[in-house]
């Protein structure tokens, strides 16, 4: 048996059995602690649905019925499968309680439900076929990837830090890493990028049950960063990140992956902690930082924005009710922007409308997935702030 067909059994029954989280499973004694109570809803997708069939309570029961075969994989069970925004708010309420990982819980379910093919939602099926074909989940020409490498920026590909943009921010929001790389060339980091031969990190893959094709890029993304003799890899995504870091050793059945990974967010804080990178003072404004579920609360990282926000003269950051471990998803997240994308808006109008309450008059964030679904709901919303990414707001105030 080869070191990958190795791989590939043991991931698959580390991560993808339904039957591997049993134990875990039969913990849950409905406490209901991951609700949130009656107070302050912890929830986005029983906020949208209002059943706790769509939370993580009724989940976990859906869990223990299918893994003792008593339950239909009807469309009604599919649809409740899949519209978990897998933002982790749960998980960090039974922290308190039972201990019991759900996220992993429901993304095992949705392998389950995947694996039999049984009433995939058309939205899940058209993301397969759009990374299968064209390795991005826009289903767009790979060598539009990397249409954001204007003539005036440098990419070394000697650099020993590679940049790793993603498909959401290399085709959807450019701007980001225009802005990343501008900084970088700002400040004199080399860095170089894999171009067309980047391919989708697989976390939308992962989050929809496709593990199989999930390992087919997380298999191609390392050989082309090892290929390349790189050390260190650069992320403007918190789901690249969290992938790329956590995900790719588990699929891959490496102890660890031949590079470290690390966010933007996370070196910029660095390199302004070592004085390399110095803002000039701005316009007054008030802004609010919404804390991206893949980098806070399932990654850990939480002040290093904040810091660098306030290291900016002339802003003033305010916080949400909700923030840090506690913060609302923008509702971007866990494929349900994909699969049903009016439930994504719903939850994104109630965290713009709660930056609204604090007094924010733009909302900062560290993720494109963010950016695309806060802003994309901006007129639904009636809201008039401004979201932008992290990176272009340092840049914008960067000196130099």
């Amino acid at each position: 048996m080869t070191f990958y067909s190795q791989a590939y059994w043991w991931s698959r029954c580390l991560m993808t059995h339904l039957s591997s989280y049993a134990q875990e499973i039969m913990k849950c004694g409905r406490c209901g602690y991951c609700l949130g109570g009656y107070i302050a809803e912890t929830c986005p997708a029983r906020y949208v649905i209002g059943f706790e069939s769509g939370a993580a309570k009724g989940r976990i029961l859906a869990a223990r019925a299918m893994l003792e075969g008593r339950l239909e994989y009807s469309p009604k069970l599919v649809q409740r499968v899949y519209t978990c925004f897998l933002c982790g708010a749960c998980k960090t309420k039974c922290e308190d309680a039972a201990r019991i990982d759900t996220v992993e819980i429901i993304r095992a379910m949705r392998a389950e439900v995947y694996n039999r093919g049984m009433n995939i939602p058309d939205g899940v099926e058209k993301l397969g076929n759009a990374v299968e074909t064209r390795h991005n989940i826009f289903a767009s020409a790979p060598e539009k990837r990397t249409a954001w490498i204007t003539r005036d920026i440098n990419v070394d590909q000697n650099a020993e830090l590679l940049y790793f943009p993603g498909c959401v921010t290399s085709l959807r929001f450019p701007e980001i890493a225009e802005s990343t790389a501008r900084i970088l060339n700002r400040i004199r980091v080399g860095f170089s990028t894999l171009g067309a031969s980047e391919w989708c990190c697989g976390n939308p893959l992962l989050s929809t049950g496709q593990y199989e094709l999930a390992r087919e890029m997380a298999r191609h993304n390392v050989e082309e960063i090892k290929r390349r003799r790189t050390k260190h890899v650069l992320v403007s995504c918190p789901g690249c990140y969290k992938t790329l870091s956590k995900e790719y050793p588990k699929l891959l059945g490496f102890a660890e992956i031949p590079f470290d990974v690390i966010h933007t967010s996370q070196l910029f804080h660095r390199l302004a902690g070592e004085g390399r990178m110095v803002f000039r003072g701005m316009p007054k404004e008030v802004l609010t930082y919404h804390d991206p579920c893949e980098l806070g609360r399932l990654s850990g990282v939480y002040e290093q924005p904040r810091e660098l926000i306030q290291r900016i003269p002339g802003i003033k950051l305010v916080e949400m009710d909700r923030n840090r471990e506690m913060a609302w998803c923008c509702g971007g997240g866990g494929g349900v922007k994909i699969v049903y994308p009016s439930q994504a808006s719903k939850v994104a109008v109630a965290r713009l409308k709660e930056a609204e309450s604090c007094g924010a008059t733009g909302i900062v964030s560290s993720c494109p997935t963010c950016k695309w679904n806060l802003k994309e709901n901006l007129e639904t919303a009636g809201s008039r702030l401004e979201v932008v990414d992290l990176s272009e707001l340092l840049y914008s105030s960067l000196t130099g």
